[in-house]
Formats: structure tokens, sequence, C-alpha cells
């Protein structure tokens, strides 16, 4: 075993040589000691006396700091597959022989890290701004509740290379209190023993300049450590901020809730929801409180659940740079017309570590505004393992007599429902024998559909139905034949993905689309449905006609939007391609 005994040092020549002399050169005939001096820029001879006593020496050109003293020891040692990491000041205060103490206690205990408890409060030679200063950062962190060890800025440690691949210490003062919260996180085991310390001999502290100098950077490392300490044992937590938990069946929502539903079943995620269900006069009291939850999340992962609610990405960056930050993209979220949100998403949507687009359409938008290729994962939508059997498969009441088409969602311009009224219709009602339409679905546009059903005369034809319960839903999708979404092209609006288009399919419904925007990820081409050119309604009237023709196999459409639209597949993509 080999155990490797770091000593930080700045201008220690007087005391360096002592110190060296009294760390073991065997703990046990099992375990070998090694010594790396880390000379912090010494104008000194701490260099040339600690290589007469045989130590390593890497030295820095300046002066970097205890933290950064520690960070170049930690990797020196690591490089050199030291098994055990010991901590030793280099101001001659602590004794190096009772290493052995640090090590038997660590053997007893089983623990990561082992402390030296100088029993502060007991000694009468340390400066009692010294004493103040140690017996508030220990208070702090117990009252955190990172950690009991009554003497938290101990520098005399021992602890495990384990424990040491996973340090992260980011401070510049010192890395006693960040390392002990970080045990903390990681759930690793800390002891501490009753050392000796002895009067300083030569000099004064290179740490405590003033009590209040000290204290201020002690508090501010701790609370710096603590906001940004990592989840235990490996397990990814989230905080999920989303404004998409209303009730209905919106794209987003059911999205959301798709995601969210899934996670719960995951043992190496834990999702913290700060969702939002009021009305729009609440979002903006909401967003206020969801980033300042995020701000001082434990969590190493914070989601946004679109665009608005992440639109202080660059905030995050500064002042909690080691969240791992990531947002969904619909489609709207990225072009809802309106010059200051814009400007905005292009200068905050960038700053996410990764952007989940919904469609390659969406990612495309995402790419406009100024997120890096790189950063973008497709995550198409999932359709829930229950809808996929359908309620068609238990009564057997999918119509095989008259063509029967479907048009299913919110109706507003974008979802071309008046265009294909108006445009496609009369064609193919007058070539297809006894055609059935049912347009279902509530929305600004639903009273100029109506208008047009009753003056072209249509009612024998078309019923339109407006909003449908979900019983309802599920009546309709078995008694089609076709289901048809006729979307137009529409100035600061876009078709995201069309969740609809996979709900039909896992019923076994076969689909005609048009080839535009996100709805080119929706269908399976000839193996789900067919496209058509958007806003040609020739081509659109020879694709439905070929659809109506062709032999659909319910359950081969089934197989195939099972396995495209998995929500097994729609949770791994985020637990390992977003969330890294």
């Amino acid at each position: 075993m080999r155990l490797t005994v770091l000593v930080p040092a700045y201008n220690e020549q007087e005391s360096i040589g002592g110190v060296l002399r009294s760390i073991p050169k065997r703990m046990d005939p099992d375990t070998i000691v090694e010594v790396v001096v880390i000379d912090d820029g010494s104008t000194d001879a701490t260099s040339a006396i600690a290589l007469k006593h045989g130590a390593t020496v890497v030295a820095h050109r300046k002066r970097c700091g205890l933290a950064e003293a520690f960070r170049t020891g930690l990797s020196v040692a690591l490089a050199r597959n030291a098994d055990l990491i010991a901590t030793l000041d280099a101001d001659s205060q602590y004794r190096g022989e009772e290493l052995t103490l640090l090590l038997k206690r660590m053997r007893e205990t089983s623990a990561d890290l082992v402390v030296g408890d100088r029993q502060v409060r007991k000694l009468q030679h340390m400066p009692w701004k010294h004493r103040i200063g140690n017996m508030v950062g220990s208070f702090m962190l117990r009252l955190l509740r990172c950690t009991t060890v009554t003497d938290a800025s101990s520098g005399f440690r021992l602890f495990t290379a384990r424990f040491g691949r996973l340090l992260r210490i980011r401070s510049i003062h010192t890395y006693t209190h960040e390392m002990l919260i970080q045990a903390k996180s990681y759930g690793l085991s800390v002891a501490e023993i009753p050392v000796s310390f002895l009067p300083r001999a030569h000099g004064k502290s290179k740490l405590v300049r003033t009590l209040r100098h000290h204290i201020l950077r002690s508090c501010g490392t701790i609370v710096r450590a603590y906001l940004r300490r990592q989840p235990h044992s490996g397990v990814k937590h989230v905080l999920f901020i989303t404004r998409s938990l209303q009730p209905g069946s919106g794209g987003m929502q059911l999205y959301a809730k798709t995601l969210l539903n899934g996670l719960k079943h995951r043992s190496d995620v834990v999702v913290v929801i700060v969702g939002y269900t009021g009305s729009k006069i609440g979002l903006p009291f909401f967003l206020l409180r969801a980033w300042f939850l995020a701000l001082f999340t434990r969590a190493r992962y914070v989601h946004f659940g679109d665009s608005v609610c992440a639109l202080f990405l660059p905030v995050f960056r500064f002042l909690r740079p080691d969240l791992r930050l990531s947002v969904t993209v619909y489609g709207l979220d990225l072009t809802y017309p309106n010059v200051c949100y814009q400007y905005c998403l292009r200068h905050t949507l960038h700053h996410a570590h990764r952007v989940a687009a919904i469609s390659h359409e969406t990612a495309q938008r995402a790419r406009e505004r100024g997120v890096r290729k790189e950063n973008i994962v497709v995550v198409p939508c999932a359709v829930p393992s229950s809808a996929l059997i359908s309620a068609c498969q238990q009564t057997g009441s999918r119509s095989s007599f008259a063509p029967h088409i479907l048009l299913l969602g919110r109706q507003i311009k974008r979802k071309g429902t008046a265009w294909f009224l108006t445009k496609v219709f009369p064609e193919l009602r007058r070539t297809v024998l006894d055609l059935r339409v049912t347009i279902a679905g509530d929305g600004p546009e639903l009273s100029s559909i109506q208008t047009i059903v009753s003056d072209a005369k249509f009612e024998e034809s078309v019923t339109v139905l407006g909003a449908v319960s979900e019983v309802e839903k599920e009546n309709l999708f078995c008694s089609s034949t076709l289901f048809l979404m006729p979307n137009i092209p529409v100035n600061g609006d876009m078709e995201g993905f069309g969740l609809t288009c996979i709900e039909a399919t896992s019923r076994g419904l076969p689909v005609v689309a048009a080839k535009l925007e996100g709805l080119r990820d929706a269908v399976i081409e000839s193996e789900t449905g067919l496209f058509f050119e958007a806003e040609n309604a020739e081509d659109c009237v020879r694709v439905i006609k070929e659809a109506l023709a062709k032999k659909w196999h319910s359950e081969a459409i089934k197989t195939a939007c099972r396995q495209k639209f998995s929500v097994d597949s729609f949770i791994n993509s985020y637990c390992t391609d977003v969330w890294l």
C-alpha cells in the first residue's frame, strides 16, 4: 500500500526540515510512505531543504494559495497511484508521527476521511482570532448538516484515493471545508481523532491575516461549496421546472406528463418538480420562484420545460457554474413572433448545456437562434404504453365500410382544416363515394370551420364536434379509416411534432400528413402513413385516395409506432443524452 503525504509550504525554511523528519518512512510493513512538498512560490530555501530530506518537490512559479497547492499535490498523488493520501501543514504544529493514529482510526472505522481534531477550545497557545475563526467554520458546517466533525479547519487529514478521485476543490482560499461538504454529498464516511497541536515556533500564519478576513473568506468558501455540492452515489438529481402541468391534452402538456411519469420508474434519477398549474396572470411569479429555487438547489441538473422557463440561463451559468442546464424546445416557444422575446432567445438559449428538441425541424429552429449543433439532442414524443392497447382491438369496432377521415386537434390556422374543406374536400367528395369526415377539437378557428361547412352544405358528409372527451377521442380513433393532418405554413407558428399522429398510429390508424415541419418526424413513410406536399390540393387528393385504397395492417402500424416512439427510448434519451 502506498501512502502519499502532501505538505503545502510557503516560505517555511525554518520548519520544513523538522516536519519532514517527523513523518515515518513506513507506517507498517505493508504501507510505504512518500512525501510530496508543494512549494507555493516560496522566495526562501524551502524547496532546497525539502529536496535534501528526500521529499519530492513540486514548485509553483508564483504564490497561488493553499487550495491550489492542495489541487496540485492531489493530482501528483493520484498520478503516482497512491492508495491513501495525507495532508500535513509545513509549520511544525502537527506531529508527523501521529499519522499512525489517523491510519489506525481509518482501519477501525473504514472511513474514507479521517480528520485530526486539534481540540481548539482547549488550546491556550492558539491566538484568539484563530480559535474564533475555526469555531465559526465548524459551526457553519454543522448548522448546514454537512459534517459532525468538531474541527473542520484542521489541515491534518488522511483520506482514500477513491475519495481523492471524486474531489473537485474549486475554492481559492482553503480546501478543508469544501472537502467535508463533498464527503457528505457523496455519502462517504468521515471520522476524527484527537491529535497534538503545538505552538508555532517560526513565522506566522499565511492563511489568517485578520479575523474579519479569515471569517469572510471561510464563510464564502462554505456557502459556495454548499451550493454546488454533488448529490449522493451517482444518482442523477434533477430539478424540473415546467409550466405545462395544467389540465389539458395539448402537445406540451402530454410531452411533459409522459416524461415525468416515465421518470418515476427510474432508480437512477431523482426528479424534484417545480410545476405551474395556474393561469397566465400568475406565471411571472411562478418563474421568479422557480428561478430562485434553482439558484439554491442541491441538484446537479436543472431542466427547464420550455424556452420561456429558460430565459434566465445566462444568470445561472454565471452564478452557478457547477449546474448542468438543459431545456426542452417544442416549436412555438421558439417562433413566437415578438421582437423582445426573440432577442432574449438569441442571447439566452445557447447558454444551455443541452437542448432537447422534439423534432429535427425544431432543432433547426434552435440552431437558427444560436444553439450549437453538438448541444442539441432530438428527442421525439412518445406514446404511453397503455395507449398502445387500443380499444379497437378489444371491441373490433373499426369500420371497414364507408371511408371515414378524422381530423383531430386544436383548431388553429396552422392545422389547415379550413384549407382542407375549401381546397381539397370538394374534389374528394366528388370522386370518393360515401366519404365521411369528422372534425374534432376546440380552438379559435372552430367557428370559421362551422361556417364553411354550413355555407358549402357539407353537413351530410362532414361532422364538426368541437371539444371531445378522452373516451370520445378513443372512439373516433377506432371508428375511422384514416387520420389526416393537412397542416399549412403560418408565419410565427409551426408544428413542432404532431403528437396526434402517433396517437393515431399507436391505435393502428394510418395517417396522411403534409410534409411540413415537425410532421416529417411523426410519420414513418409507407409504414404508418403517407405524405403530401403542403398546400398542394391536387397532391393531397391523390395521396388520400392512395391511402384509402391501400390495405393497411393495423398490427404492423402499431408495431412500427411502438418501436420508434416507445416510452423507454424516450426516457433513456433524457437520462443518457440530455442529462450527461
